[in-house]
């Protein structure tokens, strides 16, 4: 049995380095906002100054371009999740979602579109989850949205159970159980339980089994 104190004198004796990555290596923003290790092994980092790629040696970086509509959306990025070899999903605050392609540097982009009930359910992009059926959901200031990547549509559930001006159907982080439910931390409202298999209206912690 490891004591406490034989605990801190293994840590003690051992040198553990850290590599400072800044400026000087082509890091633009010491504000790091998310980051990812794709399948391929690279290092990617959200910033407020755009999008960047560690090989292990040097940043690539993939900036917003205004006359480039197959930039990246925005160059404040919220999250980032590789949703399949070759692809990541970034979400951005107040700029909606982008789907990158790594091999290429081009981006989709997908915004809240009034006219469109398809279209994604709000531009402030919290969070992206896949869950283990491969199902990609995002985590929106109104609502939980199910993305459909082959179709580009996206399907709106609000943990309130309708739309709502503050917020309340904020989702700010997603997370599975055992049972294939998502556990929903949705700022005001706390934790909601929303079973994809019934997709029936979310639940507070305390109401669910």
């Amino acid at each position: 049995v490891l004591t406490f104190s034989s605990i801190c004198s293994i840590s003690l004796s051992q040198n553990i380095a850290f590599e400072h990555l800044n400026v000087k290596n082509g890091l633009p923003n010491s504000t790091i906002t998310e980051v990812y290790q794709d399948n391929d092994g690279f290092m990617w980092l959200g910033t407020y100054a755009g999008l960047y790629r560690w090989d292990g040696y040097m940043f690539t970086s993939f900036v917003h371009q205004i006359n480039d509509t197959s930039s990246i959306n925005d160059n404040i990025i919220s999250c980032i999740e590789q949703v399949r070899p070759g692809l990541l999903i970034i979400g951005f605050y107040n700029r909606g979602l982008g789907v990158f392609n790594t091999h290429t540097g081009k981006n989709k982009r997908f915004f809240h579109d009034l006219k469109n009930k398809n279209s994604l359910a709000n531009n402030f992009v919290s969070c992206v989850y896949v869950d283990s059926k491969k199902r990609i959901w995002i985590g929106t200031r109104q609502g939980l949205c199910l993305f459909d990547i082959d179709k580009y549509t996206f399907e709106t559930f609000y943990p309130i159970g309708r739309m709502a001006v503050d917020n309340s159907n904020l989702v700010s982080s997603i997370s599975e159980d055992n049972q294939g439910r998502l556990w929903l931390y949705c700022l005001g409202t706390s934790v909601k339980i929303f079973d994809p298999k019934t997709r029936a209206k979310t639940l507070p912690l305390s109401e669910a089994e």
